[in-house]
């Protein structure tokens, strides 16, 4: 998992881009595309495995839409997770730290709690929800 790797990698990060050899930008592209294939292929492998067993439409169509919200769930919780593996500089504290921001988004996501019985101090959290564009884009099958 990439936020694991973060926290080790970033005294070495640092000291490099103090010393000129690239920016971290770089650094940053090259994570991320070393992660494509797990950030893509595992959507992809467990949707077409849960796709089928849910009862969606069984149209292609449907099959991709439903890839694409639920690796961009997944796209969404890792971006987090990088951030917090760089702030923190500790994968236990990012771990721990995980949850209780999560948490918010998804409970308010559309999947536990109805739109209109949202309480109006939870309307912030609520447009800034990855899970609810998901889960709306996967209720749109």
């Amino acid at each position: 998992m990439l936020f694991q790797s973060i926290p080790q990698e970033l005294p070495v990060v640092k000291r490099e881009y103090q010393n000129g050899m690239y920016s971290t930008l770089p650094y940053f592209l090259s994570k991320v595309i070393s992660e494509i294939p797990y950030l893509f292929g595992l959507p992809f492998l467990t949707m077409s495995v849960c796709y089928f067993m849910i009862g969606f439409k069984k149209t292609f169509v449907g099959f991709i839409t439903n890839v694409i919200a639920y690796a961009g769930v997944s796209w969404a919780a890792t971006g987090l997770g990088w951030f917090l593996a760089a702030w923190t500089g500790n994968s236990a504290i990012a771990g721990a730290l995980m949850a209780p921001i999560i948490m918010p988004f998804f409970l308010i996501g559309g999947f536990y709690q109805n739109d209109e019985s949202t309480p109006v101090f939870f309307e912030p959290v609520k447009y800034i929800s990855w899970f609810r564009y998901g889960f709306s884009m996967i209720m749109t099958n």
